[in-house]
């Protein structure tokens, strides 16, 4: 996930909706696991978290 995230980046997206539920579990395990790994990649830009 956080690999396709970059590469819709590199396309010009600046902003991410990303669901699941149940809802509160999955916000932790984005937090968690994949925003992290995005984050590593040096060609992304700055993510924010809108709520």
């Amino acid at each position: 996930m956080a690999e396709r995230l970059d590469e819709l980046v590199q396309l010009g997206a600046d902003a991410f909706i990303l669901a699941g539920t149940p809802h509160l579990e999955e916000a932790y395990r984005v937090g968690e696991e994949v925003l992290p790994l995005v984050r590593r990649h040096e060609s992304t830009q700055v993510l924010r978290a809108v709520g």
